[in-house]
């Protein structure tokens, strides 16, 4: 499970479209209130282990890339550079939603579930 999340991450640091709008603001935990957006969080929500003759042989894992912004642009554009990073890793999109954070700030979320299925 571990070696999915290093994958994820280096995909999304490695993402030239991805860095040009939130520079290196990617992180593994919900932004801090002090924040700078467009900022981006992922984080694994599940996972079950594949067994074999007593063996695990790989992980069925969800994981979900939040998207913060203040525009709906930056989103989009936010979105289509983490999809390209997804598809490059073999992951699946299992959700989207468009969603703005209950505050006054006016931010703008958008989490993006993957099922990441790695095989030993």
């Amino acid at each position: 499970m571990k070696q999915a999340k290093v994958n994820l991450y280096a995909g999304l640091k490695a993402s030239t479209a991805l860095a040009a709008i939130v520079s290196a603001r990617i992180t593994d935990a919900w932004p801090a209130t002090t924040a700078v957006f467009p900022c981006v969080s992922y984080l694994q929500v599940s996972g079950l282990r594949e067994v074999a003759d007593g063996k695990t042989y790989g992980f069925d894992e969800i994981y979900q890339v939040s998207l913060f912004a203040k525009t709906s642009m930056e989103l989009e554009n936010m979105a289509a550079a983490v999809l390209d990073v997804a598809d490059g890793l073999g992951m699946s999109m299992t959700g989207n939603q468009d969603l703005t954070l209950d505050d006054t700030s006016g931010i703008k979320h958008n989490p993006l579930g993957f099922r990441y299925i790695t095989r030993r």
